[in-house]
């Protein structure tokens, strides 16, 4: 009788442990939602292949990072492992060794209480991005004290580590990472003797994404009859509000719905209808962020005005605002001197923190090019603080408008690069 109440307390701590011992994991290692195809992040001790390791006190304890995309163009790591510093100790000077796969550290590594955190790219070539199951590169750690007999030492993901993409499928602020396994090393003090069975590595199940339905465009009220040509504008910018960004123009769910700056100047230039230069007419105004419609518009009490009337005619007009490329209204505008008040909506590129806007130069020339990425490169700051940045071009940079530049402003650069000049 003694027994079968023993036996049956064993199967009952069993039962419990072992959801448990799930979701202690899941706490630990929190990852996106994505509809399919996701990427995982893995931890190698070398030589691998398996998760798990022995070594002997003092020895070199390398571990790589793997990534296996998915279905994703991957183009930007956010790194942090946790590892236990009274086991482990990271190797000064060399705390992570990137291969060229992954060539490019933007932010770190950062080592302090037991953790490295740092943030990887590929490069401004998006055309490198990671597509297949590759090493992204190797944390270097020295073995200097010894596990407790059956208790190894375990070096996994945060909740801080996320993954970004430049897939078509996907958004400049969308984490795709959907699993994260980690490692674990035993130190023995002894030669080592024969290597541990690894245990098996749950990995979280994806989630859809919702996405969310966007909010109709208002329509400007006509205004009364007037001689002097006055404009409405309505204006979607990459990566805030309701607008995706190149690479994915109708996914917007992530784009930031809560832009600081919820007021910005506009600049109208006015072409005829042969595209000559300079500009005929450049006149600036004010537009404001539109909760509703996540866009930013002209107050319909307050058009635009050139303070001329302009003859009838077919006119080409460009818009520009800070940080964002040059971009001509679709087709040509018909004008009359007795027009209404004449709506204008057209969509901005993000990326171009230096201005370098030709509004009345014969040849287009704004672009995203080396600059700007430099740009967004020295005011980056997550891990560590910005290399090259102060308060004007930190708001340059912030592309998205959330008041950080981070791995969302540099992925969005990324996404955009594609289309390289204004028009």
């Amino acid at each position: 009788m003694l027994k079968k109440l023993l036996l049956g307390g064993l199967l009952l701590v069993a039962l419990v442990g072992l959801p448990l011992t799930v979701y202690i994991f899941q706490s630990q290692t929190k990852v996106a939602t994505h509809a399919s195809g996701g990427t995982t992040l893995s931890l190698i001790p070398q030589p691998g292949p398996g998760s798990s390791i022995e070594k002997t006190l003092s020895d070199s304890v390398p571990v790589d990072l793997m990534v296996d995309p998915g279905s994703n163009a991957v183009t930007i790591i956010r790194l942090q492992i946790r590892y236990d510093p009274t086991k482990l100790t990271p190797t000064v000077g060399s705390p992570f060794t990137p291969t060229t796969d992954f060539p490019t550290i933007l932010d770190g590594p950062v080592v302090s209480n037991g953790t490295i955190s740092e943030l990887l790219s590929v490069g401004a070539d998006t055309s490198k991005a990671v597509t297949t199951v590759k090493k992204v590169g190797t944390f270097n750690f020295k073995a200097t004290g010894v596990t407790p007999a059956g208790i190894p030492s375990i070096i996994s993901f945060t909740n801080q580590t996320q993954a970004f993409s430049s897939g078509a499928n996907d958004q400049a602020a969308e984490n795709i990472l959907t699993g994260a396994n980690p490692a674990t090393v035993t130190i023995i003090s002894i030669p080592p003797t024969p290597t541990l069975t690894p245990t098996p590595t749950l990995t979280p199940t994806p989630t859809l994404t919702p996405t969310l339905t966007p909010t109709p465009t208002l329509t400007p009220t006509p205004t009364p009859a007037q001689q002097i040509t006055t404009f409405s504008v309505t204006a979607f910018l990459h990566g805030i509000g309701n607008s995706g960004d190149n690479t994915n123009p109708n996914a917007f769910s992530l784009s930031n719905k809560n832009p600081n700056r919820r007021s910005r100047n506009i600049t109208l230039s006015i072409y005829n209808s042969s595209d000559q230069h300079p500009a005929l007419y450049t006149k600036t105004g004010q537009v404001f962020y539109q909760d509703s419609d996540g866009n930013f518009q002209t107050d319909p009490n307050v058009p635009i005005s050139l303070g001329v009337v302009l003859p009838t005619g077919d006119y080409i007009i460009r818009i520009k605002t800070d940080s964002f490329l040059q971009r001509r209204v679709p087709g040509f505008v018909h004008i009359t001197p007795f027009s209404p008040t004449i709506p204008l909506t057209a969509t901005l590129i993000a990326g171009d923190p230096n201005f370098d806007n030709p509004n009345d130069s014969a040849t287009l020339s704004d672009k995203l090019d080396l600059v700007d990425y430099n740009m967004i490169i020295g005011c980056y700051s997550d891990f560590a603080p910005p290399t090259f940045c102060d308060d004007v071009k930190a708001s340059q940079t912030d592309l998205n408008d959330d008041g950080r530049v981070n791995q969302v402003d540099y992925n969005l650069f990324l996404r955009e690069i594609s289309n390289q000049s204004g028009n």
